[in-house]
């Protein structure tokens, strides 16, 4: 397990500088468009151009790196810039990682694939709650379609009279 670590410890490295790469530039991306050097209309095109994170859907995908992206963005340093700077910042979190996250989830692919297998082992067969017989297999419930009701009897639907006084309809 140890051997492990490094690998850990290198993938926070890599998503604790992106962070400060950030920063500093909404940091300066702020004193630009305070001082009045950048026209209003000009501001979102740039900020576009000059975006500092570029993700790399083979290296920055793993679940330590949005986790520590998702850390830095919870901090007061982060919540102190304006509005529309925290959101190119969660634009860039689902633009470049949640995608492949989820794809990886979903085919077993990749560590987030390998992590949701895993949680899933060892559980039994059948939706989350239900019921399971000893071949691990779903039970069948007692529900509609002639199985029995909480009172006893078979369910046969029920006899619904009309508003108005007109007559029933079986439902």
């Amino acid at each position: 397990m140890l051997s492990l670590m490094p690998g850990a410890e290198a993938d926070i490295k890599v998503v604790a500088e992106e962070n400060a790469k950030f920063m500093a530039w909404a940091e300066n991306a702020v004193k630009q468009f305070s001082d009045g050097s950048v026209p209003p209309e000009a501001a979102m095109p740039l900020m576009l151009q000059t975006f500092p994170l570029k993700g790399n859907a083979v290296l920055d995908h793993n679940p330590t790196h949005v986790v520590h992206h998702r850390r830095f963005a919870l901090g007061e340093q982060f919540r102190s810039l304006p509005r529309f700077l925290q959101d190119l910042f969660v634009m860039h979190i689902v633009q470049e990682h949640l995608p492949q996250l989820m794809v990886e989830a979903q085919t077993g692919m990749g560590i987030t694939g390998m992590m949701a297998g895993l949680m899933t082992q060892g559980q039994p067969a059948g939706a989350p709650g239900q019921s399971v017989s000893k071949t691990g297999q779903p039970t069948k419930g007692k529900g509609p379609g002639g199985a029995e009701t909480p009172f006893g009897g078979k369910n046969q639907g029920a006899d619904v009279g009309m508003a108005g006084g007109g007559t029933g309809a079986r439902v």
